[in-house]
């Protein structure tokens, strides 16, 4: 998980800010600015943004100058070449001085009181070691127009020791496992442990940080509270792209998943039934995406993919356990992948692939479960 090319990093020191924000920028014209201005409008004041130029092509970095005009709390670093998110991070880790650390996108926006509301709770509790707040999911199309909004918010509550453990599968079940930009991590601990994050792991490469540093935690932290303002864009960010490893990575977030909580003695029935659920939807993806043009794969393609997910032994204990609690179309999906046939898969796959091309926005509802 470590880039080796990236600065080393600064030591622990008592007189930094609070919070440290690490904004990796990349193709952000028209957004950041604003970005920006949302931060330095924080009620908080203690807090340093680093803002990574990861050889940005537009004029991101300009806008972001501006935004930042006379605002000592705000710092610039820059990649001769564009290396990717994973390094842009790391490299705004490596130059962080806050005891805590997060990393915002450069098109979020962020309520004004985002950081008052983590600090608030942080001191009730003595300063977790790592802290989740909600978020509110933004939808919009490929033009821009806003859809609609989905607030999301954690169970709220402070845990200690074995009890945080128990957090973890509805965290990443509630979908507030996965991100980077919906915590603060305790500097110091992520500097102890030497956690940067991977390169070559698109999709997952926050919960892969997130995961590495969960067995390190003594105390957790959850707010309720929804600050941060997560813009999904309909083809315009990456999970909404096509990734010709999609399944491969997710397949590995589940298994991440599955073996950190089999090492702490908590993998029960309950917890293989939720990873299968959360499992048979990325598997479901897998199948719609694999229609695509740009998978490029024949139907001869498309049924050794359905026969070597099927034969692999994670796929069929956790599909066999999958429950769908709360979704229909989930649980005739997930009967369905139980039968392990290619051919009720693929036809599976293909009906989504239609839904979808018939109505993007009918389908990101149906995914969410709405």
């Amino acid at each position: 998980m470590n880039a080796p090319d990236a600065p080393h990093p600064a030591p622990e020191r008592p007189e930094g800010p609070l919070f440290s924000l690490v904004m990796p920028t990349y193709g952000a014209e028209g957004r950041i600015g604003s970005a920006i201005a949302d931060l330095r409008a924080q009620t908080c004041p203690s807090w340093e943004l680093i803002v990574v130029d990861d050889a940005t092509p537009d004029r991101s970095i300009e806008e972001a100058r501006a935004a930042a005009a006379g605002d000592p709390r705000i710092r610039f670093a820059a990649h001769e070449r564009n290396r990717g998110l994973s390094a842009a991070r790391n490299t705004g880790l490596a130059l962080a001085r806050g005891r805590y650390v997060t990393f915002p996108d450069p098109d979020d926006r962020f309520d004004a009181d985002m950081l008052q509301c983590v600090e608030h709770a942080l001191r009730a509790h003595g300063e977790s070691d790592l802290a989740v707040f909600g978020h509110v999911q933004e939808h919009y199309d490929a033009d821009g127009a806003f859809l609609y909004a989905v607030p999301l918010a954690p169970d709220p509550g402070f845990w200690e020791g074995d009890a945080l453990r128990h957090q973890v599968l509805p965290l990443e079940q509630s979908t507030h496992l996965g991100y980077a930009w919906n915590k603060m991590f305790r500097r110091k601990l992520v500097l102890q442990l030497g956690l940067t994050f991977e390169d070559d792991a698109p999709l997952i490469e926050d919960l892969l940080f997130t995961a590495a540093f969960l067995p390190a935690i003594q105390s957790l932290t959850c707010i309720d509270a929804v600050p941060y303002r997560y813009a999904k864009r309909l083809g315009g960010n990456l999970t909404n792209e096509f990734v010709p490893r999609y399944y491969e990575l997710h397949r590995r977030r589940i298994s991440v998943l599955h073996d950190l909580l089999e090492r702490w003695g908590i993998l029960d029935r309950k917890a293989e039934s939720v990873l299968g659920a959360l499992l048979g939807r990325y598997a479901l993806s897998a199948l719609e995406r694999n229609c695509a043009l740009q998978a490029g794969l024949s139907h001869a393609g498309r049924v050794r993919f359905c026969r070597s997910m099927m034969d692999d032994p994670l796929f069929v204990s956790l599909i066999q356990a999958a429950q769908a609690d709360s979704s229909r179309s989930l649980a005739i999906c997930l009967a369905a992948l139980k039968l392990r046939r290619p051919s009720v898969a693929l036809a599976l796959g293909r009906a989504i692939h239609l839904v979808r091309g018939r109505s993007t926005a009918l389908y990101a509802k149906a995914k969410a479960g709405r």
